[in-house]
Order: C-alpha cells, then structure tokens, then sequence
C-alpha cells in the first residue's frame, strides 16, 4: 500500500456508474463533475496531510469515524455513493447532509466557499453542486483511504508533493486556501492583503514629489525667518518719523 497513489486510490471511488449516476442526480455534465474531482480530491487530501502532520490525531480519527458513519461502513464504497447521492431529497440523506458539511467545515474552516467557489470556475459547474460533490468527496476520500488502515493515512505525509502535483494546471488552490504555496497548507491561513495593507503602508513612504513639496516650503519658512529678522540686525538703521510737539494756545 506504501507505492499506491493516494489520489488515484480515491478517484477509482468514482467509477463511470457513479460520475453518470451523480451527473443525471445534480444535472451537471459528467466531464464537469469529472473535472471538478480533480480539484476536489488533492485539496481534500491536502487538508487531511495537514492534520496528519500536525499531531491531531484526534481530529484525524474522529473524522474517519464520521465518515464511516456516513458511508455505512460498507466496502463497496461506490454503491454507498450512489445511494447518498440519491438521498438528498430523504430525511435520512439530510442527516448525512449535515454530517458531510461538519466534515467539510472540520478541512476546511473558513476556507470551504473560496474552494469550492475556484472548483465550480474551473469545472463549469454550478456553485451549489460544486459544494455537494465536495460535501460526497470527503467522507468517500477518508473512507477510502481508512479502509487501508493507519498505514494508508500516514501515506498522507510522504506523499505530499504528488498530491501538489496532481492539482490540475488553471485551478488556484493557493489562493483559495489563503496561502502563498501549497507546500504552506498545513500552516494557518492568511488573509489576502490587498488595499487595505497597502493603505497601512502607505504613511511611511514619501515620494519624491512629497519631498519637493516639503523642502520648498521649508525653504519658504527660513527665507521669511531670515528676512523678517534683517531689519533687527547690527548695522542697520531705522528712521524714525520726527517728533511732534503740541503747542497750548491759551498760554
């Protein structure tokens, strides 16, 4: 199990009778829902590799028992996909619903509508199946790969790179992730810094129209200092206007 491609153990979930089977379900083309797998399944590993490799292993653990949950430990996993896919309308599918979207929100945080926003850009597909096939992919991922046992999960790590690898060319999961390389997913996401950091840093530069602006009026204030004070200065004379005496006529 060591030498097998984890993206492709995954993506063989979804064979041709489920992709047919979710593209009539989400009236979504099977080739787009195809191409946005191949998004989906290295950002959902890459998220996994982050927990595996960060001594969460509670975190890992509990969401592979979700997972199970949500797929009825069958090992068959692609018939268990078939029929949550056809369950969405059932009381019983929204409860797997909403135990799907807390394995989602668990990966991904704050992060999950930029994903699954590039995902549908790149594929074509509509926001809301991009959303669905990310909230089917997930459980059938970790259910996948625990199927191998601890071994297969800890394959995560090593094999980060050829996850990175696999994200297909046009999708920018960096971007989506809030991080500047994929090789970074398992470190806190950063918020883009656009206008706003700009607008902070701009204080503390000065052009070099501002300095013109600056020395010609400090020039401005010394040149009337200097000749505002001339006439205090030794050697030159004021003349006064001569003083005038008032003269009493009843004297």
């Amino acid at each position: 199990m060591e030498s097998t491609n984890l993206v492709e153990l995954v993506k063989s979930v979804f064979n041709q009778d489920v992709l047919n089977h979710a593209a009539s379900q989400l009236h979504e083309s099977k080739a787009g829902l195809e191409k946005a797998l191949d998004g989906i399944i290295p950002a959902v590993l890459l998220r996994l590799e982050s927990k595996a490799s960060s001594s969460r292993s509670s975190v890992l653990s509990s969401l592979t028992n979700a997972s199970q949950n949500i797929l009825g430990g069958q090992s068959d996993l692609s018939e268990s996909l078939k029929n949550i896919i056809s369950a969405h309308d059932d009381p019983n599918g929204m409860a797997q619903m909403e135990k799907s979207d807390s394995i989602l929100n668990e990966l991904f945080t704050d992060r999950l509508n930029p994903v699954s926003e590039a995902i549908s850009k790149f594929s074509g597909i509509s926001p809301s199946s991009g959303l669905r096939l990310m909230s089917i992919a997930a459980p059938a991922a970790i259910a996948r790969l625990s199927q191998g046992g601890e071994k297969t999960l800890l394959q995560l790590v090593p094999q980060k790179n050829t996850i990175i690898n696999s994200v297909p060319a046009g999708l920018n999961l960096t971007s989506a992730l809030g991080i500047d390389n994929l090789s970074q997913v398992d470190q806190t996401p950063t918020v883009p810094r656009y206008t706003d950091d700009a607008q902070q840093r701009a204080p503390h530069k000065v052009s070099i129209v501002q300095w013109v602006i600056i020395l010609v009026l400090a020039g401005g204030i010394l040149f009337g200092f200097y000749t505002g004070c001339g006439s205090n200065r030794v050697g030159v004379t004021t003349e006064l206007p001569p003083a005038t005496t008032t003269t009493n006529n009843n004297q």
